[in-house]
């Protein structure tokens, strides 16, 4: 289950790189030169990998501003290595935000979003790339191939690595028959974008562009002939007409000559500036919290969720949770309510200590939890009707701690 999620993980952010890159030649369409690739890999790439190393070596309840500090470092050494330090910033500041938002969590960027956007966005920017005439519009076309490819990849390694030995005949055969046709779907999808797809995608666009121009050219066709037509009477009558003198307007015109000084670059740096700052913003507010992992009956503190169910036949009714299993899923919600609004464990506090400080519980019912904790010993009856005292004692901290938010 672990190598399958992080198979998950690992592909799809190989294909979020590819459509973050074909955004990024939008900047460089009106130019002979090529997106720098060796700062964009060093920062998606050991950039990603240094931040998500950090975030493995992070305690509770820990701030995201140590995080941050890493992406200035980033952007500085991507800007020695061929990428302005303005671009860096941003492209660093946003690979952050995804490493913290997605770290041991599944992506919230669906499968479907990311190919249904790629196209969208690599096709808008292909069209782009053939107007201006740049001489690497093919490799949008390429890198959207590339994607589809990585795609196939993980998705076969995912669904081997996951699929079930039960009934090895048929689970073995059904499994082998899916793989195949994905493999084919894709290899005919990939042809499909390669070669079809920059035919149909600028043919339909130069379609829609001709069918607006004749549109405005009948829609303002009729405006033109009537101002023709009162300069003709107006001539007729002896009146001068005169002319426009464009050439002295625009010696004299102040907003073209402001339009002369006009710095794309400059307002697109102002552009990066508040998206970086928005970022930053975004992870200031956010403080790393350990959550709790549930197997079957027993919980334990590790730094992701995963949801792991407990295998149980169809004939079998599910079995009650007994008091124990109640009071230690209770205490682990508390906890971690808890270390969301500044009361959380310290490092060197055990459970009870922890209770004792905060008074969520008294010492009768905490002397008890060192028994319920472990699970190992059964309990009798008063102590069964003691685990219930405890159970709604939380449940009413739980309340109050949310109250608090």
């Amino acid at each position: 289950m672990r190598f399958s999620q992080s198979l998950l993980k690992s592909y799809q952010y190989v294909m979020e790189v590819i459509l973050l890159y074909v955004l990024f030649m939008l900047l460089y369409i009106h130019t002979e030169q090529l997106p720098p690739i060796l700062p964009f890999l060093f920062i998606t790439g050991v950039g990603a990998m240094v931040i998500a190393f950090l975030l493995s070596l992070m305690k509770s309840n820990t701030p995201y501003v140590f995080i941050m500090l890493v992406v200035p470092l980033l952007a500085l050494v991507s800007s020695e290595i061929g990428m302005s330090f303005s671009q860096s910033l941003v492209l660093g500041a946003i690979v952050c935000y995804r490493m913290v938002v997605h770290f041991h969590k599944n992506p919230k960027l669906t499968e479907a979003f990311i190919l249904n956007g790629s196209l969208l966005f690599g096709g808008l920017t292909y069209f782009a790339a053939k107007v201006q005439g740049y001489i690497y519009s093919d490799l949008v076309l390429y890198l959207l191939v590339t994607q589809l490819v990585f795609f196939m990849i993980g998705k076969i390694l995912n669904s081997v690595s996951t699929s079930s030995l039960v009934m090895k005949e048929m689970a073995t055969k059904n499994n082998s028959w899916s793989v195949v046709g994905l493999f084919s779907g894709l290899f005919v999808g990939a042809i499909g974008v390669a070669v079809i797809f920059p035919i149909v995608f600028v043919k339909g666009l130069s379609f829609v562009s001709t069918i607006i121009g004749t549109s405005l050219y009948w829609v303002s066709k009729p405006l033109f002939n009537a101002v023709e037509d009162i300069d003709s009477f107006r001539g007729s009558r002896g009146e001068s007409v005169g002319s426009l003198n464009w050439e002295d307007n625009d010696n004299k015109n102040p907003f073209l000559e402001m339009l002369g000084y006009f710095d794309i670059w400059f307002y697109l740096t102002i552009l990066g500036a508040i998206i970086l700052a928005v970022i930053l913003f975004l992870l200031a507010r956010k403080r790393f919290v350990k959550e709790a992992v549930v197997v079957g009956d027993v919980f334990q503190y590790a730094t992701v969720t995963e949801g792991i169910q407990v295998p149980t036949a169809k004939w079998r009714r599910p079995r009650k949770q007994t008091p124990q299993a109640k009071v230690r899923r209770l205490i682990l919600e508390l906890e971690v309510l808890s270390a969301q609004n500044g009361l959380g464990r310290f490092h060197h506090e055990s459970v009870t200590e922890w209770l004792m400080r905060n008074q969520f519980l008294d010492a009768r019912l905490v002397e008890l939890y060192e028994r319920v904790r472990y699970g190992d010993e059964e309990l009798n009856d008063n102590e069964n009707a003691a685990c219930e005292e405890m159970a709604k004692e939380i449940k009413a901290k739980i309340k109050n701690v949310k109250k608090q938010k």
